[in-house]
């Protein structure tokens, strides 16, 4: 370095006498002979200069340490660490730079066991307040009960019905299913007795009469409600015009196909408020009210979805659930069965653990802001005339990942006391209700209508904000790779990714256009038979397990064995052979 500053002075000293060697090319005057030499050494430095400057003229600065200069044509050799040092020196800042990051790296192996810590405490705090089995458990119990024995289709002697409620496909049907099977399950009179047993046991008591698969208790009567849609103009009017036919205009909830339970589940429920009925399980007048709603044409042409509605309690674990059994009643003229629930916890604070979990988790979450926030403003005072490039400095990818961890879980807190805010409300309102509710005919609206309506909306708020939840974990176990990148060993994965995002990237973008040009191929293929292909949508998740070996090719056969086979095989051969093997 120091000869090089050397040269560049000689050079600006050589540049300087050369300009002013001939000024502006007037004569000179003669010159003694003190002046003859003087002006021979101002020649000869000029000389020297100009040598140095055609010198450095081949000089180029090494392509990756750009302080070094080297002769042109070698600036992209390498050059050992020792000769570095040795013959060119280091510049300070970068020195400084690497001791910086030395001290940093030292630090975020410290953070290591912190971070472990973290994702263990995110974990019993989401977990220890409810434990998700038990809700599974209760789901299936009641969906498997519904549908295995809430049975209609009855044959002499009368012991057995042949159908379940997968089996209505007519409003006829509907009501078989809702008179023969489902109040029958929901409320019995008799204490159930074995087959040909001849046995009578009695009548339940009204605390057995309440009961539900053991020891559910019920709460209310059974909410029967339904959507209805509006006649509007067809899209080839002349055609509907001839026929006398009208069409119905769409929903939010697309019934082409069948949809999945959690597009249901989340899909808004337009309720026909005034068609609502409500039917109590002590009621001796049930099923003349079920007869009366089928001579009213309660379900007809113009119903576009049908919900039934009861809500139970689980005191053994505290859980509240409201299940629906909802009917689609497509415009192809398929009747789609789906079953929704929604359930919470009524006291999620039961033990003293939930409590624990949540205050160390948040302690952690508050000692990561103040340490970044100290962080953060350090650099600021560091740099005040410049405070852009301060945050430039300070914004890397590591602490980018501690403020999104710490965004996320604060964005959790909050999330979840809005939770316990609505669930409080729920419950206060199932606490108020007075003694004579149960007892309610057709007033039960005023009761429990907005208890259905509480409930429904605390379920859809519980599933959208479990997307959040879920993505809490991700950006915990980002702020453990933080403290992996640090130690050459555990940076491995990290250090993979980062050296081949371009690669990857590249990758992606061929792969992607492959399956997406085998997507629209698959939906022109097969769309009209098999409805894993009837839309995009569908195709490209069924694509991806295709190249997991999950396809079925028996169904693909249904367009013809050859076509079938041209598509399953050169999806194979380029997107598993190929792709997947590069």
């Amino acid at each position: 370095m120091v000869r090089a500053r050397a040269g560049k002075a000689a050079v600006a000293r050589a540049v300087q006498a050369g300009q002013g060697g001939n000024a502006g090319g007037r004569s000179r005057p003669s010159m003694s002979a003190s002046q003859s030499r003087s002006s021979t050494t101002t020649r000869d430095e000029k000389m020297h200069g100009e040598r140095t400057l055609k010198e450095n003229i081949l000089k180029k600065n090494h392509y990756l340490f750009k302080w070094i200069v080297v002769d042109a044509g070698r600036e992209n050799e390498w050059i050992s660490a020792d000769e570095i040092v040795d013959q060119h020196g280091v510049r300070e800042h970068i020195v400084h730079h690497y001791i910086e990051g030395e001290i940093r790296g030292e630090k975020n192996v410290l953070t290591l066991p912190w971070a472990l810590l973290t994702i263990v405490l995110y974990a019993l705090m989401m977990l220890g307040k409810e434990e998700v089995n038990l809700h599974n458990s209760m789901a299936n119990a009641v969906e498997f009960d519904i549908k295995e024995n809430a049975n209609f289709g009855f044959t002499a002697p009368g012991n057995m019905g042949h159908k379940n409620y997968e089996d209505v496909n007519c409003y006829a049907d509907f009501w078989s299913w809702m008179n023969k099977g489902f109040m029958p399950l929901l409320y019995k009179d008799q204490v159930p007795t074995s087959e040909d047993s001849g046995l009578d046991l009695g009548p339940l008591t009204p605390l057995q009469k309440n009961r539900y698969l053991g020891s559910n208790a019920k709460v209310g009567p059974v909410k029967l409600a339904k959507e209805s849609t509006v006649e509007t103009e067809c899209i080839n009017s002349d055609m509907s015009r001839v026929f006398g036919i009208f069409c119905d205009d769409s929903t939010e909830l697309d019934m082409q196909l069948k949809p999945v339970e959690n597009v249901v589940s989340q899909s808004t429920f337009y309720e026909d408020t005034p068609s609502t009925v409500w039917l109590n399980g002590f009621e001796i007048d049930n099923q003349q009210k079920l007869k009366d709603l089928e001579t009213s044409l309660w379900v007809d042409k113009a119903t576009n979805r049908v919900q039934i509605s009861f809500l139970t309690y689980e005191p053994d674990q505290d859980i509240l659930r409201l299940s629906n059994v909802n009917f689609l009643f497509s415009r192809t003229g398929q009747i789609w069965k789906q079953f929704t629930q929604r359930s919470i916890v009524v006291n999620p604070y039961y033990n003293f653990w939930a409590y624990l979990f949540d205050i160390l988790f948040y302690l952690n979450v508050t000692f990561v802001f103040g340490h970044e926030l100290f962080e953060l403003i350090v650099h600021l005072r560091k740099n005040r005339e410049s405070p852009l490039r301060s945050l430039r400095d300070y914004f890397g990818v590591w602490n980018a990942v501690d403020w999104l961890f710490i965004f996320l879980s604060y964005s959790v807190l909050a999330l979840w006391l809005v939770r316990l805010e609505k669930m409080r409300a729920v419950t206060s309102a199932v606490l108020d209700l007075p003694q004579d509710a149960a007892d309610c005919s057709s007033d039960c609206s005023a009761y429990y209508s907005d208890i259905y309506r509480q409930m429904d909306e605390l379920g859809f708020f519980i599933r959208t904000s479990q997307v959040v939840f879920a993505i809490g974990p991700v950006v915990v176990l980002l702020r453990v790779f933080k403290a992996f990148s640090a130690q050459p060993r555990l940076a491995m994965l990290t250090d993979t990714i980062l050296q081949a995002s371009s690669q990857l990237a590249h990758y992606l973008v061929v792969f992607m256009s492959m399956i997406s040009t085998y997507a629209v191929m698959g939906v022109a293929l097969f769309g009209r038979e098999i409805p894993q292909f009837a839309t995009l949508d569908r195709a490209f998740p069924t694509l991806f397990m295709a190249g997991l070996g999950a396809f079925d090719f028996d169904a693909a056969q249904t367009i013809g064995r050859f076509y079938a086979f041209i598509f399953y095989a050169a999806f194979m051969m380029l997107i598993v052979l190929v792709m997947l093997s590069m």
